[in-house]
């Protein structure tokens, strides 16, 4: 039995040399609160910081000086520490998770706002370097948005937006698609996130996101035109005519669909196997190049396409040598040094019976490509 009461003499005595120095809790809670409250008082964070530190070191498990401590590091813009406060607060005490949810929802509000300000500061400020300061603080906002509400996409949209004002166009991209993953309904942050894997040179996995975008929205004619382009890039080419097909009855009057299909069509006529089954491709090329080049009259190089397509109808019809020889006149009265025109423009003659005329426009070719031509 006495050996019961030195033990218990012993807690007791250390127990209150540990406590010796603490104040009641609400003492901690209450008078931190009012130096964190501007509307209490002249807010006075580094008071408010040392009345929880030692709040907190008294009472380590308490919901309410937990969730203290999260309000002032929420007005410090700490927001990781203001996480883990909440969580602490939650856990020792969970009848805290309603002003725990309530605070964060506050403070996110209030943060996003002033990310906001900050981006707006940044685009209309005189100098580059006051606007690199305004967007570095809309970033650390922005990644505490992040921090207490993963969900919300306008963050990552803005985050996007501030590194592609940067310059930093990877991270951009980086940010549009963690948007798009959390909204892949949203057709318009999809085109944004291809547009920015196609300045990566990531072209399949653009393609893949505006198939997705177009899918769902069939009328996106933006998202219709990139996704065209770059199956051409990829050689999808059976892909990217259907697509300018799309685009051209859309567009009847767009010159950039009429001359991608025409020279589609240009190269099936020229690989097929023979002129009898080349020749349907041929006469639609004939027809669009005549229609792109209505449009675009200063471009050389699909005049000279165009006289090709013609003089591969010649053997169908002589008359096409003679359409053939005005267009190939058109890509060297554009770009007098076309060599190749020059060429083709002497074929066309050739065929015509102009032998004289093939003879010269030969020649013309072989100068201007550094040989003398010993032709009579």
């Amino acid at each position: 039995m006495r050996r019961f009461f030195l033990t218990f003499a012993i807690v007791a005595a250390w127990a209150s040399f540990v406590w010796a120095d603490c104040k009641p809790r609400d003492y901690y809670t209450r008078s931190a609160k009012i130096y964190i409250n501007p509307s209490q008082g002249k807010q006075d964070l580094k008071r408010a910081e040392q009345l929880v530190t030692e709040g907190l070191k008294c009472y380590p498990e308490d919901g309410e000086m937990q969730y203290t401590a999260a309000w002032l590091f929420s007005q410090k813009k700490e927001f990781q520490k203001m996480m883990q406060a909440l969580d602490a607060a939650i856990k020792f005490s969970p009848q805290w998770k309603p002003k725990a949810e309530t605070l964060k929802a506050v403070v996110f509000g209030e943060t996003f706002n002033q990310a906001i300000g900050f981006l707006e500061k940044g685009t209309k400020v005189a100098t580059r370097k006051d606007s690199i300061k305004n967007f570095r603080e809309a970033i650390n906002l922005y990644r505490g948005c992040i921090l207490m509400d993963s969900t919300a996409t306008g963050p990552y949209k803005n985050l996007s937006f501030v590194y592609y004002a940067l310059g930093i166009h990877d991270t951009s991209t980086y940010y549009d698609g963690l948007a798009f993953k959390m909204k892949p309904d949203s057709t318009r942050w999809g085109y944004a996130y291809a547009v920015g894997l196609v300045n990566q040179k990531n072209y399949k996995e653009a393609i893949g996101v505006l198939e997705k975008v177009v899918a769902k929205d069939t009328l996106f004619w933006d998202a219709w035109g990139l996704l065209g382009q770059l199956y051409g890039a990829e050689d999808s080419l059976d892909k990217m005519v259907f697509v300018y097909q799309k685009l051209s009855r859309q567009y009847p009057d767009s010159a950039e669909f009429l001359g991608q299909l025409a020279l589609y069509n240009l190269s099936k006529g020229t690989n097929a196997k023979t002129s009898k089954e080349g020749a349907p491709f041929f006469r639609l090329a004939d027809s669009l190049y005549a229609r792109y080049l209505a449009k675009n009259p200063t471009d050389s190089n699909s005049w000279y396409n165009h006289g090709l397509a013609l003089t591969s109808l010649g053997g169908q019809d002589k008359t096409y040598y003679t359409k053939a020889a005005d267009v190939l006149k058109k890509a060297i009265e554009k770009f007098p040094g076309f060599g190749d025109a020059w060429e083709a423009l002497s074929g066309a003659f050739a065929h015509m019976g102009k032998a004289k005329e093939a003879k010269e426009a030969f020649a013309m070719a072989e100068k201007l490509r550094g040989k003398t031509t010993t032709q009579k």
